[in-house]
Parts: C-alpha cells; sequence; structure tokens
C-alpha cells in the first residue's frame, strides 16, 4: 500500500535524477563549446585583471600551445568535430588577449605525450611564458587573462 507508492516515487526520482546527470554529462562539452563559439569576446582593452606592479613584466609575450593531432581525430568524426570547436574556443581566448596560439602537429617518431614537450621545447625561446592545453580543453571564462597568473620572480 503506502511503502509500495514512497517505493515507486522514489524510484521514479532517482530514475529521473540518473537520467538528468547522463544527459548533462554527455552534453557539457558541446553545450559549453557552443556557447563559447557563439559570441566570441572583442580584443580587449584595457588589459583585464593584472598581477600587482611587483610581479608584473612589460608586455610579456604568451603563446598557447595545442597539439592537434589530425591523423588520429580523422578516424573520429564525433571526435573531430569537438576538437575544431575547441580549437575555435582556443583562438577566440588568444586573439581576445593578444596571446599566440600555437597549434602543432605531433612528430611522427614520437608518442604523443612526448610531441607535447617537443612543441614546448621548439617554441619556448620565443615567449617569455607558454600554457599547454589539451587538445579537448576548453577555456570557460575567456575573461581571466594569463597575466593574472604570472610571476616573473619564479624561472624555470
Amino acid at each position: 500500500g503506502r511503502n509500495s507508492k514512497f517505493l515507486r516515487a522514489a524510484l521514479a526520482a532517482l530514475i529521473v535524477a540518473a537520467c538528468s546527470i547522463i544527459y548533462y554529462r554527455a552534453n557539457y562539452g558541446r553545450t559549453l563549446a557552443a556557447s563559447l563559439e557563439a559570441a566570441p569576446p572583442e580584443p580587449r582593452e584595457p588589459p583585464c585583471r593584472a598581477p600587482p606592479p611587483e610581479r608584473a613584466a612589460v608586455n610579456p609575450r604568451i603563446g598557447i600551445v595545442v597539439l592537434a593531432d589530425t591523423a588520429s581525430e580523422a578516424r573520429y568524426v564525433q571526435t573531430q568535430r569537438y576538437s575544431q570547436k575547441s580549437l575555435d574556443n582556443k583562438r577566440a581566448y588568444a586573439d581576445h588577449h593578444g596571446y599566440e596560439l600555437i597549434v602543432h602537429e605531433p612528430a611522427a617518431a614520437l608518442p604523443a605525450p612526448w610531441s607535447k614537450v617537443d612543441a614546448l621545447l621548439l617554441h619556448l625561446r620565443r615567449f617569455d611564458w607558454l600554457l599547454y592545453l589539451d587538445g579537448d580543453a576548453l577555456v570557460a571564462n575567456p575573461a581571466i587573462c594569463l597575466e593574472s597568473f604570472l610571476d616573473d620572480a619564479y624561472d624555470v
């Protein structure tokens, strides 16, 4: 009687919650990519939140390195579509802040993880700071600039 109604209602609520979580997890990346792609911000002026003067480099050269493994992605149509949106997201962020976006093809002779190191080493001398982002990473808040994280007191 009463317990079975309660159990049915609890089970229905649990099923709805599980379906919502599954839908959210399956569509979060696509939804976020579409929203970020829809209205890329204009180039920023004045600069966004900058570090304190004692930490600020004068116009640091900042690059964003992305590994574009098009040979692997070509096998997976869904991945390729998402990768392009992700790359568009990174390009809009880099353009917005005046950073250089470097799309690096992996070396055929190296495994993908070592191609990341290869890409960073190849471009390290041209920049004061480099940020590596994986191909499936998205910039969720384009208002935050990388300069806010820089501290010239450290040299690696």
